[in-house]
């Protein structure tokens, strides 16, 4: 990292079942970062922490998938790692959309906040190209530090 100005971090902690890790490894970013010159990260984050109406969020729906939950739960831990930290890091806790799905690239999103973006049809959703492109327009225009942003279609 030595001599970058920004990172991306894409974690996950399905392989190992150590959902700890994940608020662990927010933490461990924002302490150690600042040390090699970086002073950006952009953390890809999920969309179960989105509200779909006031005090619920998408991982508190009823067909969220069970399994899904801990990794869910986790992100909001860390997500709480960053409101709380006072590392001069600017941070961007990025959230997709609902469904993150194979197709073609058409460099259109929406960015949103803390709602669930939907379009028209009530469907919440993003290609992984499209997706790609929105993490990199962050670092490159810079525009949502300590900010968590949702993207989708």
């Amino acid at each position: 990292m030595r001599g970058s100005a920004a990172a991306v971090a894409s974690l996950s902690a399905r392989r190992d079942g150590n959902h700890d890790s994940l608020p662990e490894n927010a933490r461990i970013l924002l302490d150690r970062l600042p040390a090699t010159g970086a002073s950006q990260l952009v953390w890809v984050g999920g969309a179960g922490s989105l509200k779909t109406a006031p005090g619920v969020r998408v991982l508190d729906a009823q067909d969220f998938p069970a399994a899904w939950k801990p990794e869910a739960e986790a992100q909001g831990r860390a997500l709480d790692v960053f409101h709380a930290s006072g590392s001069p890091v600017d941070w961007t806790y990025a959230r997709p959309a609902a469904l993150v799905e194979d197709g073609e690239r058409s460099g259109r999103y929406r960015i949103g906040g803390d709602q669930l973006l939907t379009d028209v049809h009530g469907v919440s959703r993003i290609s992984v190209a499209d997706y790609a492109v929105a993490l990199l327009d962050r670092v490159e225009q810079d525009d949502a530090p300590r900010r968590r942003i949702t993207v989708a279609y």
